[in-house]
Parts: structure tokens; sequence; C-alpha cells
């Protein structure tokens, strides 16, 4: 062996057991600094051998973002939580990789990241306008709302918008089919991760659970740091790919889709259980699968009238003895919706500009508790409306049914199965915003963004586009 590379053998020996010195102290004294000390060198190391692999590795944490260890903040350091630490590192790569400056002549490509750049603008102007009234924001949900502008700010700016950055790499970066399938197995592990764990957690407290959705809340939000609604939208955003992968017959794939249906059953959300197996059968509509189609609604009609345990009976007949739509959407429409529309209709200024973000729990209405005291609309285009006005409304909506036309009509026309499984995850994510969602990036819609990219860069690659017509 030579000198040199003794010596450097020698450094590398030191700075390991240097590090691993470290991180047994932090393990101990401080074990979420420890955690992090032993998972980045195995980070830097997946992403010296292929930089790709931390766009792989985002995919799998995104839906533990909000757990308690990769929330807590590093050292008491206000945003210093391990999840922003990956997705800086993340972006990081992506700039160092040359992200921004590859150049595509493409029209697809600069319409969608000038789309981008305007609705981050749109969602930027809604939280710095918030400002003006986040003291009660802060007073009326101090959990939630930090009353200090910059912690709002980390918290409710800052965090979102990274899940904006699997979009910017993928659209940028992941250019081949095999690259693209790589990051759908991505999802779909991180999905089959989050469905074993909700269904453990879920089993262990299978008592509480029946009780109602209160009590279940309570126990999936203190695992997982998210309301059951939200773990619900990550399923809605990409039921379709489960499908497409057990259609491949990919491994794990039918487990996988077992595993979700168990942990939706468990989730108990109206909205999540149907736009599941409405998203799985208008996808095998579209593929064309009739007999697999009629299969699964045999087993889903026989399952629904015959065998559903009573605490689901409960949950798919709330809201029906009323005998009104709006005992069904459990007083939304006329304790939320209803309202929050008139109001807006009667201030001119309001009608035409908006608030900023959470306008809802600023609105006098609210605060005066004539409408449900919740912290959104419960409809994500009503609330997109109040917050944004029905200038940037209009416009927003005009673009979304433009370009929903023509995603249709690529789908169409390369009519594959990944194709039209990209496609129908749009729409699985447009029937949640009926009850709730978010238009803005949000937890709610972390997948919906790499979704986005995916079936953009796949159509790059199957159609020409490099000029508009």
């Amino acid at each position: 062996m030579k000198k040199d590379d003794a010596l450097n053998t020698l450094l590398a020996a030191v700075f390991a057991v240097i590090l691993a010195i470290f991180a047994g102290f932090f393990l101990v004294s401080r074990p979420i600094v420890g955690i992090t000390i032993c998972l980045f060198p195995f980070i830097l190391l997946i992403s010296v051998i292929d930089k790709k692999n931390i766009l792989y590795l985002f995919f799998l944490m995104m839906p533990f973002s909000s757990t308690p260890y990769l929330s807590a903040n590093l050292m008491g350091i206000p945003g210093a939580k391990l999840f922003n630490l990956l997705s800086g590192f993340t972006l990081a790569l992506f700039f160092f990789h040359g992200g921004m400056r590859q150049k595509n002549n493409d029209f697809i490509e600069r319409k969608s990241l000038l789309f981008l750049f305007f609705y981050f603008a749109l969602f930027t102007l809604a939280i710095f306008r918030s400002l003006g009234y986040l003291q009660t924001l802060s007073m009326l949900d101090p959990e939630n709302f930090h009353s200090s502008p910059l912690r709002y700010l980390l918290s409710s700016y800052i965090r979102p918008s990274l899940y904006l950055i699997p979009f910017l790499y993928i659209l940028k970066l992941i250019k081949t089919k095999t690259e693209i399938y790589k990051c759908i197995d991505g999802i779909c592990y991180s999905i089959f991760i989050l469905s074993c764990l909700v269904v453990v957690v879920g089993l262990l407290n299978i008592n509480a659970i029946t009780q109602g959705r209160n009590v279940t809340n309570e126990v999936f939000s203190s695992f997982f740091g998210l309301h059951y609604n939200s773990i619900g939208s990550i399923y809605i955003s990409v039921v379709p790919l489960l499908v497409f992968q057990f259609i491949e017959r990919k491994k794990l794939a039918a487990t996988n889709y077992i595993l979700s249906v168990i942990a939706v059953f468990l989730l108990q959300s109206r909205s999540t259980i149907m736009i599941f197996f409405g998203g799985t059968v208008l996808l095998l509509h579209f593929l064309r699968k009739r007999k697999l189609m009629f299969i699964l609604s045999g087993i889903l009609g026989t399952y629904l009238f015959f065998l559903l345990p009573g605490f689901l009976v409960r949950i798919f007949l709330t809201g029906f003895g009323g005998g009104n739509l709006d005992s069904i959407f459990t007083g939304r429409i006329d304790s939320i919706w209803v309202p929050l529309i008139m109001e807006r209709l009667n201030n001119i200024n309001q009608l035409f500009w908006g608030v900023g973000r959470y306008s809802m729990m600023n609105s006098p209405l609210y605060l005066k508790g004539y409408i449900l005291q919740a912290e959104s609309a419960h409809n994500a285009f009503i609330e997109f409306f109040i917050d944004n006005g029905i200038i940037i409304f209009s416009v927003f909506m005009v673009y979304l049914v433009l370009y929903l036309k023509r995603a249709w009509i690529w789908a169409n026309k390369i009519n594959s199965p990944l194709g039209w499984a990209l496609f129908t995850c749009f729409i699985t994510y447009l029937a949640g915003t009926i009850s709730g969602r978010k238009i803005y990036p949000d937890h709610h819609s972390m997948y919906l963004f790499p979704v986005i990219a995916l079936f953009i860069n796949y159509i790059r690659i199957n159609l020409d586009l490099k000029t508009k017509g």
C-alpha cells in the first residue's frame, strides 16, 4: 500500500471514529441530533452513487415529514427540522448538478416553469397578506399559528414550499422512462411503508378508533402529526399509481394495494374511501379492464352491504338521517360555504381582491361564532376564492380547465397505462377538493406536484412538443 493511500485510510478511519463518538453521545443526550448525524453519511453516500437517489429518499420521507422525530427542531433552532434539512440538501444537489442551467427549447417546459412561478407568487402574496391578522390567527389557534412572523413564515410558507422541490427536480432532471418508473416505485414504496404503519397503529388502537372519528384523529395525529383527512389525501393523490403497479404485476403491488385498502378504512375518512375506490374503477375504465372492474366492484359491493364493520357503517350513514344535502356534508354548506360566499358578495373589495391566507379565520362571521370553527373552508376552491378574490380565482380556473383539457388530449393520444394512471391522479385529487384538501402547496397535496411533473415529462418523451404546434 502506498504511503498516501495509507494516510487517507487512516484519516477516514479517524473521522469515522469521531463521528461515531459524536453520534453515540447525541443519541443518548439528544436523540434527534444523534439520528441526524447517523443519517447524514448515508444520505451523502447514496447521493454520490447517483444524484437522483436523494429524490427517491425524499419520496420515502414525505408522508412522515410531520411525525415528531422529523418535525422536531434540532438543538432548539427554529426551522432546523430533519425533513427541512433533507429538503435543503435535495435542493442544493439539484442546483449543484446544474438543474436550472439545463436548457430545453420545448414549449411545455417553459409553460410549466412559468405557471409554477405565478402559482408560487400567488401563494407568497396570500401568505404575506395574512401577516396583517397574524395575531388573530395566533389567538384563535396558538398551536398551529405562532405569534412571531418569522416562526409563522417558517411553518406556513417555507415548509409547504418544500413540497415543490420534487416538481423542479423531476421536470429538469428526470428525462427517461426508466427514471420515471423509478420515481413511481419510490412513491409506491413510501405508500407501502405508510400503510404498514397506519395498519399497525390502527390495529393496536382498534378499541379506541372504533369509538368515533374524533378519537381516531387523536390516535393517528399523535403518531403522524397529521389529521386523518390529511393522511387520506395522500392516498387520494396516488391510488391510480397503486392500481397501475398492480396491473403491471410489480413486486409487492397487490400487497401494497390491499394494505392501502385496510389503511383507508381504518382512517375512516368518507371522502378518502369513496375516492380511493372511485379512482380505482375510473382507471380500470380508462384502461378498458372491464372484467377486472366488474370483479372489483362486485367484491366491494358485497363487502359494503354484508361485511362492513359497525363503526364504518356509522361513518357512511353520517348525515343521511337529516334528509338534506347540508347534513350529508356535516353542516359545511349552511355553516361555512354559503355564509363565506355571501360575506364576500357584500364586500366589493374582498370580492375582487380577497384578504389573504387563512382569511376565513379573520372573518367577522367566524369571530362571532356564526360559522363552524374550523381552520379551513373544507372546500379547496371556495377557500382559494375567499383568500384571493374573484379575479385571481377566475384566471386560475380558466388555466386549470385548459390544462385538464390539454392533459386529456395528450393522455388519449398516447393511450398508455402509465399516461392514464398519472392523468387519473389529477381527477382523484380534484374530486377530493369538494370536501377539503388545498390548492396551495400543503401536506394534502405533497404528491400532486411530483405526479404533475412526471406526467409532463412522460408526455415530452412520447410526443414531439418542442414547438407549440
